[in-house]
């Protein structure tokens, strides 16, 4: 299975030491170099950049396309355009106008609250709800209650 991966989930599942859940559930995970920057280089010191430095499994693929194709920052750029190249079975984003713009490119999204009610269904979690409220509390993510709802409905919590 191909998933690529965007900035902000990277950051949030390691702000709440989950990273591992994407290995776990899609093997490798590819992202491009400018998301690799961000949360590496830029990061340095952040949650997500000593994690995703460490992690032989996230794969850092030359940055595909030219800025200002989707009009979004770079790592959603260049994650929508990594994943059409290596038509990836999932991108992982977070915020709206970039899971928009993939949509549009017939992509299927997930995100950060996806990949967790995907490793509760896989018994990964023991329970969805403190991991979303760990989320919120750290700042990490910010999550519509509405999507906190579906999300837990989703998990059978």
């Amino acid at each position: 299975m191909i998933v690529v991966a965007d900035t902000s989930p990277l950051v949030a599942l390691a702000t709440i030491g989950h990273l591992d859940l994407l290995r776990e559930l899609f093997g490798e995970v590819a992202i491009p170099r400018a998301v690799y920057d961000e949360v590496v280089i830029a990061g340095a010191g952040q949650p997500g950049s000593a994690e995703v430095q460490a992690a032989c499994w996230i794969v850092v693929h030359p940055d595909p396309a030219r800025p200002g194709c989707f009009g979004l920052h770079a790592g959603e750029e260049q994650a929508i355009a990594l994943a059409l190249r290596l038509r990836a079975q999932f991108v992982v984003l977070d915020e709206r106008p970039g899971r928009r713009a993939a949509v549009e490119q017939g992509l299927v999204v997930t995100g950060t609250v996806g990949v967790l009610v995907r490793a509760r269904l896989r018994g990964l979690l023991a329970e969805l709800r403190p991991e979303l409220d760990r989320l919120l509390a750290g700042g990490a993510l910010w999550i519509a209650q509405s999507v906190y709802d579906k999300a837990l409905q989703q998990a059978g919590e």
